[in-house]
This record gives structure tokens, sequence and C-alpha cells, in this order.
């Protein structure tokens, strides 16, 4: 799969293994980071690539969320069969918690680059959380952590 290649939402298996290779880097985070040795221009590029891989499975998850919830809605109206939309429903939970699991992902590593790479300013804004029914969530996900 080329680098942003867009994954169909329709396989269920197929997103969950997207996510898990388009993580890879971000798991080798602290190898990377000793290879670079604090070159600026070396740690400006790897923050390049970081924030444009986050960014695409961020667009990649919200854009499967919409279509679950879309089929969801449509078996629901059209009388479905009731495990799948339990299903879908299960699908969008999962979605909406990859969405949180990306929001720590950034922030980890973020935190190992600033540590490896303090030659190179990063742009991070520590998230910012509301209380929601005693949970923590940031304000992207909030609106939509009200589906639960």
């Amino acid at each position: 799969m080329a680098n942003n290649e867009e994954v169909s939402c329709e396989d269920f298996k197929v997103f969950k293994n997207f996510l898990k290779e388009k993580r890879k880097l971000e798991d080798t985070i602290n190898i990377e980071l000793n290879k670079l040795n604090n070159e600026p221009e070396r740690c400006k590029q790897l923050w390049k690539t970081l924030i444009s891989l986050h960014e695409f499975r961020k667009s990649s998850i919200k854009r499967c969320i919409n279509f679950t919830e879309f089929f969801m809605e449509r078996l629901t109206n059209e009388g479905g069969d009731k495990r799948e939309v339990y299903m879908a429903r299960a699908q969008i939970n999962f979605l909406h918690t990859e969405l949180k699991v990306e929001n720590v992902l950034r922030d980890s590593v973020a935190k190992a680059f600033k540590s490896k790479c303090s030659s190179y300013d990063i742009d991070t804004k520590p998230s910012k959380f509301n209380t929601k029914n005693g949970r923590k969530v940031t304000e992207e996900t909030s609106a939509e952590d009200s589906l639960y």
C-alpha cells in the first residue's frame, strides 16, 4: 500500500491491519531518533513524516466512522439484521477508541522527539482535556463521544 493510499472501510480486518502498518514508525521511534544524532534537518524531516502519518491515519479513522455510521443508520432504517447493527456499533466504538489512541501516540512521540531532537523545535500544543461522564476526552473527540 502506498504511503497515503486510502484503505476501504468495508473490510474491518483490513482497516485494523492498515492502522497497525501505518503505526510502525511510532513503534520504533526511539531507534529512529537515535539514528538522527540531534541533527536539525533530519529531525525536521522525521517530524514532518510523523505528523503526515498521524494526520492521514486520523482522517482515515474519521472517514471510516462516517462510513460505518451511515451503514448502521441504513440498516436501522431498513429494519436490518440486529446482529449487523450491533457489529456496526462495535466498529464505531472501536474507531472512536482509535482516535484517542492517535492523540496518545502523538503526545508520546512528541515527548520522545523533544528529548532526542532538542536541536529542532517542534510545534506541539498540549492536549486540552474536558471531563465528560468522569472520563477525560480531548476537544477534538468530545463531540464524537456524545454518541456513547
